[in-house]
């Protein structure tokens, strides 16, 4: 009874491990389905600059020389010194995708050095959206006098493309890592920043009548403002989402990084495996249960071998039978009706029937 139940544990165990192996070769799809389902509903690009060098989304903007730009483990350095001027526009990376429609673009930042310009609304770094007409942005500065703060600025289409009809506010700031916000809602642009790498408390400054026209460029830049001073920032990171469709796709930000890939592979297969393997436990036991199962115990009379036919002497005048197993022809004495025999060519009981008496 101890011997039959530990081979009933061992084959439910075998069952167990088969029932797993399976389901682990399912969860890859059903992951890969959930994934992909989650995707759908809104574009989204996301980029950590941390370690990491540009994806091909994103693109240097007006980096004349490389020293200017450090990838670094905290992120995306950017280095402007004292004596160089850099082009209109700043100096560091913009997105190569057309979006569409509504969209909430958030940069991470850290500021390291601001010197203050001799002139100008400031020296800092900032988040851009640009159509082919006008450019919105949200800058962390720091002015002419030393003060630190939030500009938003941006200009108007003027038939002097050369000189801009630039229009800005700002709010006080002194947050070295920050996070600001630009968020097209209908044709309203929203301006809004938030201390800090992570969590939800943005706090918006500014709001204005931006129009639905396609954004050509989103950019992450630092300035000096042409002055000669010092800029030190670093870039953390970027998400970019749009609810409205582009002419080049909008790259997906991932939601599982490559090595997850590979392990939900790894664990399919390994899956794959462990069914095989049970499987073919669990047949190879069977047969070897089968080949070793003992025959059942003759009774004393089965212990009487009968001779073959035609061999031998019977006492009483003998049955003819023929054995069930191996198909040879016996005979056996007329008392042994309804008993079992042993063949003596297998050694296989037989069972010997009620029938005719042979005549002598």
């Amino acid at each position: 009874m101890t011997k039959l139940r530990a081979n009933l544990v061992s084959e439910y165990l075998w069952m167990a491990l088969l029932l797993t192996g399976f389901g682990l070769w399912l969860w890859p799809f059903e992951f890969t389905t959930a994934v992909r389902g989650a995707e759908e509903p809104t574009p989204e690009f996301y980029h950590d600059f941390r370690g990491r060098p540009l994806p091909p989304e994103l693109t240097p903007y007006q980096v004349k020389d490389d020293k200017l730009l450090q990838f670094e483990p905290q992120g995306l350095r950017i280095t402007l010194p004292k004596t160089y001027v850099h082009p209109y526009g700043g100096v560091g990376v913009k997105t190569s995708t057309i979006i569409r429609g509504d969209f909430e673009v958030t940069a991470t930042v850290e500021v390291l050095d601001l010197e203050p310009p001799r002139g100008g609304v400031g020296a800092g770094v900032g988040l851009s959206v640009d159509t082919a007409k006008q450019e919105e942005q949200l800058r962390r500065v720091v002015g002419p006098k030393g003060k630190h703060s939030l500009l938003w600025t941006g200009y108007l289409p003027t038939l002097d493309k050369k000189n801009p009809d630039w229009k800005h506010g700002s709010v006080s700031c002194t947050v070295d890592v920050l996070r600001m916000r630009l968020k097209r809602t209908g044709a309203t642009l929203h301006f809004l920043w938030a201390p800090g790498a992570v969590g939800d408390d943005f706090v918006e400054v500014h709001e204005k009548d931006f129009g639905a026209d396609d954004i050509e460029h989103v950019r992450l830049f630092a300035l000096n403002g042409r002055q000669p001073c010092n800029v030190d920032v670093r870039l953390i990171d970027l998400r970019i989402r749009s609810a409205g469709q582009a002419d080049t796709p909008l790259p997906t930000a991932p939601k599982t990084e490559t090595k997850g890939w590979w392990a939900a592979g790894l664990i399919g297969a390994l899956g794959v495996i462990l069914s095989f393997a049970a499987a073919a436990w669990l047949l190879a036991r069977k047969r070897r249960r089968a080949d070793k199962t003992p025959e059942p115990p003759a009774t004393k009379d089965e212990q009487t071998r009968l001779p073959p036919d035609g061999d031998g002497e019977m006492a009483t005048a003998p049955i003819s039978i023929q054995c069930s197993a191996c198909g040879k022809n016996l005979r056996a004495r007329a008392e042994l009706v309804g008993k079992k025999v042993r063949c003596p060519h297998c050694g296989k009981p037989v069972l010997v029937p009620g029938a005719k008496v042979d005549e002598p």
